[in-house]
């Protein structure tokens, strides 16, 4: 079938292989007026009419006004017009209990239409419509009580005697051994996480070397989307410093969110000590996808507008929530300065850890940092 996957953010969209909802259907990124939302001309319609199957990851963080826009655009140009997204089947994927959508200042006439900011606020959401699939395993966690503390959190019923429990982790961190891993810092704040990570790079003695990015193709499209890719357009890295590998390896070797220490750096690779294992990391690189309809062939094809070539690592020190989001972390320190300002932030940060030794809380959290 004709399968088209879609994400909210370029991050998203570049790890599962697929393009950003406001690229694929054309959208500006701003609040979704449906009174512009029109029929395409033929030419333009074939990639449209041509989808069996959307899949939408992160569904969590998409608005309502986002997903009545897919709705109408597809109910005027998917391949049966009139019909609820146009005939095309909708799968969606992710998790309402994490990160939700951002509505900036600049879209506070979001409010007068939608009563909140998930996608199951939107005009065209109707419950009867889903076929629900709840995934039962968890693969992060194994100890009962620590996932009932999570859920706990998740949902905002943690008893005072589970807190008490969770803030027993409000304790030093303990020296790291040689061939341990060092705890990376979990913070709300980009901020905090660049002072960290600078302050902690500045702290070694060996000379910096800095990596730039080599982009191809649509130079400016890719350049526009630089703070949403997930490797940095300029890396700075010494010997000694602690990195988070940003994309998996297809051998296997490292996984998005494994962590390891540079051992050496030359102008084309970087060696990352894993545990007792010692990597050569050369340039990975991210495709920029756009979907468009191959007429002779009667299909949907992919096509590269241009590619980002960067080592796929970032200094790990410290990293914000968001950033964290989708890892798995064996040992980390949370960080939450003047507190949450987003709900399911802090569920995110903890459910991070796999076990509850492995978590360590710079000051104790209380019930005002619990945002349901």
């Amino acid at each position: 079938k004709n399968i088209v996957v879609v994400a909210p953010t370029g991050i998203a969209a570049l790890n599962i292989g697929g393009q950003t909802i406001h690229s694929f259907f054309k959208f500006k990124p701003a609040f979704m007026d449906l009174s512009t939302i029109k029929m395409r001309n033929p030419r333009q319609r074939k990639v449209y009419e041509k989808i069996d199957i959307l899949i939408i990851d992160e569904i969590s963080m998409v608005r309502p006004d986002l997903f009545d826009g897919i709705e109408l655009f597809l109910r005027k140009n998917g391949p049966r017009k009139g019909s609820p997204f146009g005939g095309v089947q909708i799968c969606v994927v992710g998790d309402m209990k994490q990160l939700p959508p951002i509505v900036t200042n600049d879209d506070q006439v979001f409010y007068n239409f939608y009563a909140g900011r998930t996608f199951d606020h939107a005009q065209c959401y109707n419950e009867k419509r889903w076929k629900y699939v709840e995934f039962q395993k968890l693969f992060r966690q194994r100890d009962q009580s620590f996932i009932d503390i999570l859920n706990g959190i998740r949902d905002k019923s943690i008893s005072p005697e589970q807190l008490e429990i969770l803030n027993k982790r409000n304790t030093p961190v303990p020296p790291t051994k040689e061939g341990e891993e060092t705890p990376i810092t979990l913070t709300p704040y980009r901020n905090t996480a660049d002072s960290i990570n600078r302050n902690n790079l500045n702290a070694l003695t060996e000379t910096p070397v800095k990596y730039e990015a080599r982009v191809t193709g649509d130079k400016d499209t890719m350049m526009k989307m630089a703070n949403s890719l997930p490797a940095n357009i300029e890396l700075e890295i010494k010997p000694g410093a602690i990195v988070m590998f940003v994309k998996n390896d297809p051998q296997g070797r490292w996984v998005n969110g494994t962590t390891g220490i540079v051992s050496a750096c030359t102008k084309d690779s970087i060696t990352v000590k894993v545990h007792d294992k010692f990597y050569t990391v050369e340039r990975n690189s991210w495709d920029k996808i756009q979907y468009d309809y191959d007429e002779e062939a009667d299909k949907i094809t992919e096509r590269s507008l241009g590619s980002f070539a960067q080592f796929p690592l970032i200094l790990s020190w410290a990293v914000t929530i968001h950033k964290a989001q989708g890892k798995t972390l064996d040992k980390c320190i949370l960080d939450l300065g003047r507190g949450i300002f987003e709900s399911g932030q802090l569920y995110v940060a903890l459910s991070r850890c796999k076990t509850l030794e492995g978590l360590y809380l710079t000051r104790p959290i209380e019930m005002r940092d619990i945002m349901k």
